[in-house]
């Protein structure tokens, strides 16, 4: 049976029943044709006053009765002065009650949200707005707005209002300007949509399949995919071969996007695969990177290394002597607190000619091209380590590749054990002598 076409209702949003901000759940009242109407749904986030069209079925609810249950949602601005007012007088804008919503539309009239949009300056004439309080609304009032726009924009893509909400908390306002130039980063982190619905946007634009952005998305998309299996390292050759099967593209296009990844990383290795130890050293969730990094090194090439805090870093590996053989990887996070005193020990590494990389998202470091390997930056500083594991990781595989070292050492000697995972068996621990 053909699918049952979805009704439509419009109106004035009159009252908010319920709201949960995590996943963008609504029940609200809207007003329109002389009928109050009870809706719910996945909307995003709305407030008294707006105007809305919503399309889904009516639904009866066993406790709560007849309900619009919305499956699609689009607001518009309050357009006539009573539906302004209701809407700054329904607190949704910081500084704004009713009292000053009054104060707003006896100056403003219904012209009031076109002033806080385009000219917020004009608020200052209302008694107890400051410049900077009028700046704060206007980013308020277009972060709501635009979060309206993205989740009917990504709409037609088959990404749901609730996702939607998740890529405007990690793009912002600028989201569908990033998108439009990128689609595949909605495949990244923190994001990691499914490829197809970033497909689908980089054809609404005539990007092609083939396109340096897909390819390269492809393969980050192939790596994390290993990773979650519990693996680190992936052959060349198995990376290009599974990406291919991916996104039906020749292994020898995605080969010419890896180096955009691994470039950098691949010509360090090259430089530093025959040094007998390593420093890794970050401070606060950049710690964390040096701790996995090191573990990597050990576990993948079986040279010796260390994970240090950057101040002790600064008082006591910087006093090693002859250690222009000893690989050193700072990792720096924008965000992270310890930034300055990073780029202190930044320049004491370069004092002391230690052969250097850095990783890094940060645009203003004082170090060598060639030393640099940039990663994208995160929302959050706590989430840059799943950026910053993947040069650390890459280092040890290469470095293990390029000296001819079997991974895990083949199980040589003392490891002979481990080569069946006899020291750990069924949850108990075996001595083996």
């Amino acid at each position: 049976m053909a699918e049952q076409q979805l009704e439509q209702i419009e109106g004035t949003v009159e009252d908010i029943i319920y709201e949960n901000t995590d996943n963008g759940y609504m029940v609200f009242e809207v007003s329109g044709g002389g009928v109050v109407t009870v809706v719910c749904g996945i909307v995003g986030e709305l407030h008294a006053g707006e105007s809305v069209v919503c399309r889904g079925r009516y639904e009866n609810h066993a406790t709560y009765g007849r309900q619009f249950h919305a499956q699609e949602c689009e607001t518009d601005m309050p357009k006539d002065l009573e539906a302004v007012y209701a809407f700054l007088a329904s607190r949704s804008l910081p500084y704004i009650g009713a009292k000053t919503a009054d104060k707003i539309i006896d100056l403003f009239g219904a012209e009031a949200l076109e002033v806080i949009a385009n000219d917020p300056a004009r608020l200052t004439q209302v008694p107890g707005i400051s410049a900077d309080k009028a700046d704060r609304i206007q980013q308020e009032f277009k972060r709501m707005f635009g979060m309206r726009e993205l989740i009917a924009y990504l709409a037609q893509f088959e990404i749901s209002p609730r996702r939607a909400m998740e890529v405007f908390r990690t793009f912002g306002p600028g989201a569908m300007q990033a998108i439009a130039a990128n689609p595949y980063l909605l495949c990244g982190e923190p994001l990691q949509l499914d490829f197809r619905h970033a497909d689908s946007i980089a054809q609404y634009y005539h990007m092609e399949g083939d396109c340096a952005q897909r390819l390269e998305a492809a393969l980050l998309r192939t790596l994390r995919h290993n990773a979650g299996n519990g693996h680190t390292c992936l052959p060349r050759t198995q990376l290009l071969e599974t990406a291919s099967n991916f996104i039906h593209q020749p292994p020898e296009k995605l080969a010419a996007a890896l180096p955009a990844i691994d470039e950098k990383v691949y010509s360090i290795a090259e430089q530093w695969k025959d040094f007998p130890g390593f420093d890794f050293v970050g401070a606060g969730t950049d710690y964390a990177s040096a701790w996995y990094s090191h573990a990597k090194m050990i576990e993948a090439a079986g040279r010796y290394s260390m994970h240090v805090n950057t101040e002790e870093w600064l008082h006591l590996n910087f006093f090693v002597a002859n250690s222009e053989h000893t690989g050193t990887v700072a990792f720096i996070d924008d965000a992270n607190a310890s930034m300055g005193r990073m780029k202190e020990a930044l320049h004491y590494m370069q004092v002391m000619e230690r052969p250097l990389m850095v990783v890094s998202d940060a645009d203003d470091l004082d170090v060598p091209e060639a030393s640099l390997v940039k990663i994208p930056k995160t929302e959050y500083e706590v989430t840059s380590p799943i950026m910053s594991f993947i040069p650390g990781a890459l280092l040890a595989g290469y470095v293990s590749s390029m000296s001819g070292e079997p991974y895990s050492r083949g199980f040589r000697t003392h490891w002979q054990f481990a080569e069946d995972a006899s020291a750990i068996h069924k949850s108990n621990i075996e001595i083996v002598k």
